[in-house]
């Protein structure tokens, strides 16, 4: 699988060069380590205590974005918490995603967005679902598929060992 570095999309396609996942490297991190985001939330990038790097923008030039399927979160969202929930309460436009993050790159990009919004009261900056104190995702069961689908390098080289 292939990934972009500037955003959290994880294209589909099978790398050119990728190996054999070697099973019992695999399920020894599944069993062991529970799952990805038991790693990520207290390992990220295998660093102790390090948590959340792909759903914080902290003071990187990073975005969650582009959610394509947000009319299908929008709507799993307003089912899950009995109301309408609308596109400002979950997302950044370009308009204002860009003028947010004025000084970064990655959000001057239109092709970026729609991205997740962000929480400006947590430390790292985190997704507006991402819960710090628990270190987990809120709406896990129906993030978006830019979620569901990112793995960072960490993760691609612990769990798949690809190059």
């Amino acid at each position: 699988m292939v990934r972009t570095s500037k955003t959290a999309v994880r294209l589909r396609s099978p790398p050119q060069n990728s190996k054999v996942v070697d099973f019992d490297h695999f399920f020894y991190y599944i069993f062991f380590m529970s799952s990805h985001c038991d790693i990520c939330a207290f390992n990220c990038y295998g660093q102790k205590g390090n948590y959340a790097s792909c759903c914080s923008v902290e003071e990187r030039n990073w975005i969650m974005g582009p959610i394509l399927d947000y009319e299908k979160v929008l709507k799993d969202l307003s089912l899950k918490y009995g109301r309408e929930v609308t596109f400002k309460e979950v997302f950044y436009d370009f308009d204002e995603g860009s003028r947010t993050f004025s000084a970064r790159k990655v959000w001057q990009d239109p092709n970026n967005y729609p991205a997740m919004r962000i929480d400006f009261s947590t430390p790292k900056k985190t997704c507006v679902f991402y819960n710090e104190n628990l270190r987990v995702c809120s709406i896990y069961e129906i993030r978006p598929e830019t979620c569901k689908n990112y793995f960072c390098d960490y993760l691609e080289r612990e769990l798949f060992m690809n190059q």
